[in-house]
């Protein structure tokens, strides 16, 4: 499997991914407990993205902010505009590879 994800300087716990998702979106409402039956969970999940890192040379082009920010803004365009933003999203994730001098965005 390949996994594709952010450095390990910018892992982040799933409730502060929650956190920026509200702060972006007000409309969204989470709450968080914990019960006895959790504690087997690990606090940090993280994906391994060491094989497209060294067998495909990939690099994370966004930040997690600006990927976060950018899902975030393709599922409030959709679910109240009806509007589709993959092309747009698309287009600015390879000019901002390109500024990278990413092989591939050439």
């Amino acid at each position: 499997a390949w996994n594709f994800g952010p450095n390990n300087e910018e892992t982040i716990t799933v409730k502060e991914v929650v956190k920026n998702i509200k702060n972006i979106w007000g409309r969204i409402y989470y709450e968080i407990s914990q019960s006895e039956q959790d504690l087997h969970e690990a606090n940090l999940l993280k994906l391994d993205c060491s094989k497209a890192f060294s067998k495909l040379k990939w690099e994370p082009i966004w930040s997690k902010d600006k990927s976060i920010e950018s899902t975030i803004k393709w599922y409030r365009n959709f679910y109240e505009n009806n509007n589709i933003l993959s092309l747009e999203d698309i287009a600015n994730y390879v000019h901002a590879a390109n500024n990278k001098n990413m092989e591939w965005a050439k």
